[in-house]
Formats: C-alpha cells, sequence, structure tokens
C-alpha cells in the first residue's frame, strides 16, 4: 500500500481539481517540489499515479547517483574511490530498504527527490574552493535558500552548512563577512517568498495563506512522530565524527588550508541528523547519513594517499570495518532485490491498477458515474487513492485522513460538517 506517495499525489490532485496549495490544501514536503509534481502531472508528462510518481523517483535516483560520481571523480585523488563511495551510498541509501515486503519507493520523502539540492551545492562549493570564483558561492547560497522552499528540513539543514562554509572560508573582518552572508541569505529567502506569493496573488486574487501551510509542519516539529531516543545510539557516533571534522578544519582556517567541501559535507551530515532527532525512526536515520559515508570515503581516500602517516593503520582498521558492512550488505541485499522484480509484468504494472485495489476501483467508479460535483465529502481509510482513482476531491479540508492527527481536529470536522447540514 502505498501510503507514503499520498502525501505527494494527493496534494498534486486536489490542485489539478481547483484546490490550491497556501489555499486549500497543504504540502507535508514543501513547496517547489509540489509545484514541480503539479507541472509533471499537470502537463500530462506522466499519468497522474502511483506507478508514474514510482518512476519519477527512479529517474532522480539515477540522476542523483550519476551527479554524485561527477562530483566525487573531482573531489577525490582516487578514481576508485569515487566509485566506491558512490556505491556505498547506493548501499546505504537504497538496498538498506530492500526486503521481500519493502523497497525504498515506498518512501518517496526518504529518497533523493527530498534531497537532491544538496548535489549541486556541493559541487558549486568544490569549484568555488578550486579557483576562488565567488559567482559560484552565491550560485551555492542561492541553491541553498531554494532548498528550503523545496523541503523545509533539508533546506534548512543545507543553508545552515552553507551558510557556516562560506563564512569561515571568507577574508577580512568577521563581522562584516558576517552580515554580508546573513544579508544574502535573507535576499533570497525574501526574494523567492515574495515570488511565489505574488505569482499565487495574481492567479487566485488574494494572497496565500502561509500559516495553514506552516501549521502541518508545526505538529511533527512538536515530535508528534518522535520516538524515545537511546542514550547512546549510532546517530551520536556519526554526529560527533563530522563534529570532530568541522573542529579540525577550523583550526586550518588559520593557516588558510580549510577544505571547504569537506567542512560542508561535514556540517551538511550534522545539521541532518537534526530531522532524525526530530523523527527518530530507523528509516529516516539511513536517510541522513549518506553525508557520512563521503567523509569515510574522502578520509579512505587520503589515507591511501599517505602511506607514511601517523596512526595510519588503526584509520584503515576502522574503515576497512566500515566498508566489510556496507560490501556484505550490497552483496546480501542486491540479488534480493532484483528477485523481487518480475520485468515481464511491468508495462502491465505501469497503466493498470494492482488487484489488490479492484474493491476501491468499483468505489471509484460508482464516485465518478454518480456524483457530478468535483468536491465530496469522503471519509474513508484509503480516501486519498480513492479520490485520485475517481478524480476527485474532499470537501473536507484535508486530502488524507491520515492528516487527522489529534481528537481536537477529528472533532472540529464533525462540527463542521453538521453545521453544513
Amino acid at each position: 500500500e502505498p501510503h507514503h506517495a499520498s502525501y505527494f499525489l494527493a496534494p498534486v490532485n486536489d490542485q489539478l481539481l481547483g484546490k490550491p496549495l497556501l489555499y486549500e490544501t497543504s504540502s507535508l514536503y514543501g513547496i517547489l517540489s509540489h509545484y514541480f509534481l503539479l507541472a509533471v502531472f499537470g502537463l500530462q508528462l506522466l499519468p497522474l499515479s502511483y506507478p508514474a510518481l514510482m518512476l519519477l523517483l527512479m529517474a532522480v535516483f539515477f540522476g542523483f547517483l550519476v551527479g554524485l560520481y561527477v562530483i566525487l571523480r573531482r573531489w577525490l585523488h582516487s578514481p576508485t574511490y569515487a566509485v566506491v563511495g558512490t556505491l556505498a551510498v547506493y548501499t546505504v541509501l537504497f538496498l538498506f530498504q530492500t526486503s521481500p515486503t519493502r523497497s525504498v519507493y515506498n518512501f518517496p520523502a526518504l529518497t533523493p527527490f527530498r534531497f537532491w539540492l544538496a548535489l549541486p551545492v556541493f559541487a558549486l562549493l568544490l569549484h568555488f574552493h578550486r579557483t576562488g570564483r565567488r559567482q559560484a558561492a552565491h550560485a551555492a547560497v542561492a541553491f541553498s535558500r531554494l532548498a528550503i522552499f523545496w523541503n523545509v528540513e533539508t533546506g534548512a539543514a543545507l543553508s545552515a552548512a552553507t551558510f557556516v562554509t562560506l563564512l569561515a572560508a571568507g577574508r577580512g573582518r568577521f563581522l562584516a563577512r558576517l552580515v554580508r552572508l546573513v544579508g544574502e541569505f535573507l535576499a533570497w529567502v525574501l526574494g523567492v517568498f515574495l515570488l511565489i506569493s505574488g505569482v499565487n496573488w495574481l492567479v487566485y486574487g488574494h494572497p496565500p495563506v502561509w500559516l495553514a501551510y506552516l501549521k502541518e509542519l508545526g505538529d511533527f516539529a512538536r515530535g508528534i512522530a518522535m520516538y524515545p531516543l537511546p542514550a547512546v545510539g549510532v546517530f551520536e557516533l556519526f554526529v560527533a565524527g563530522a563534529l570532530l571534522v568541522v573542529l579540525w578544519q577550523m583550526f586550518r582556517t588559520r593557516d588558510s588550508t580549510l577544505d571547504m567541501p569537506l567542512l560542508f559535507v561535514a556540517l551538511f551530515g550534522a545539521f541532518a541528523m537534526v530531522h532524525y532527532v526530530g523523527e527518530s525512526t530507523w528509516q529516516t536515520m539511513f536517510m541522513a547519513a549518506w553525508p557520512f559515508v563521503l567523509l569515510a570515503v574522502f578520509l579512505a581516500d587520503r589515507v591511501a594517499a599517505k602511506p607514511l602517516l601517523a596512526g595510519r593503520r588503526f584509520v584503515v582498521s576502522i574503515l576497512a570495518a566500515g566498508a566489510f558492512f556496507v560490501v556484505g550488505l550490497f552483496f546480501t541485499k542486491l540479488p534480493l532485490e532484483f528477485g523481487n522484480r518480475d520485468y515481464r509484468t511491468m508495462e502491465k504494472s505501469f497503466w493498470e491498477p494492482p488487484a489488490r485495489d479492484e474493491a476501491l476501483l468499483r468505489d471509484a467508479e460508482i464516485i465518478r458515474n454518480d456524483f457530478t460535483q468535483e468536491r465530496l465529502p469522503l471519509i474513508h481509510f484509503r480516501d486519498a487513492k480513492l479520490l485520485l482513482y475517481s478524480r476527485k476531491t474532499n470537501w473536507f479540508n484535508f486530502y488524507y485522513s491520515f492528516n487527522l492527527y489529534y481528537k481536537s481536529q477529528v472533532s472540529k470536522l464533525a462540527l463542521d460538517f453538521k453545521r453544513e447540514l
């Protein structure tokens, strides 16, 4: 059951049927990401369906890995480690979720579709580090601020990492650099905010309701999905490792040997772990872990280039243990991943709904034939998919009943419905 995909497709279905984002519907995972999906499905580049969303996620995943390899090939000394790093990230992000009953595509929010903007920022900071061209730094700021509107949590981590990296790498008086960077970051945020607001105002005749969009995000910010954290957990090792790298690089600012891309990756990894602390489930752990894979690969690449390095044997032992885990996971899960696939049914599964949805399709046909209005007051366990199949939208002010997190929301819903009766 593609439960998590409904959080992406249902708001698009709403907007295509006249309930626009920032007015009558919301999107848990971002504004610009919603508009991107709206363009893809609204222009009929793909059919509005769950398999089409999976196909799009697959394309983004492939593009992300290709882009990552290109960047690592420029950043690392050895092309071998660029390949190893890309395969390790693929293993952590993709194969870690593989089992006979689940796939990473069951969780669109945990794929690179959510955080792909980290790659252009990484590439631009690497280019700035190598060439000193300020245009690359300005472009990195722009992409990091756009990321906030693509996905708030990832964008916040990406913006914070970019800000601190550029502040540490700058020259001149600290206060002047700080004021300039703060001004540039705020200018981009305000500019994108005004652009989105202005376009919506022109289209719909009145300003968007940003507070309604932020309300659902606020529920998660207050810890609605948070589980108890262990006193000592893997995430603490990740964060500690990242902070050690940050401290190491901060000391190197004194002699102008700061590795800007390395500092960025460490900071982004540490800030991204904040999202895991807020969600604190194992499946959000691996999503936030991929920057730490890059740190390990970078360390291996540099250690390999310095055979006389003090403590080399200890470092190599740690890296070998991590590599053994990744290799074991890769060769265990890859056959399982391909064993779950049946390419003979690929075309049929893309165009035809699954057999388990037969009863839901009959309900959708009844709704489509017996009700002419586009908005229906519908309460159903699988209402997001039912409305998508019937090409209707909900009269109530939610696109998925799973969005009703509190008893107070259900009580208000009942009162509103009685008032209309």
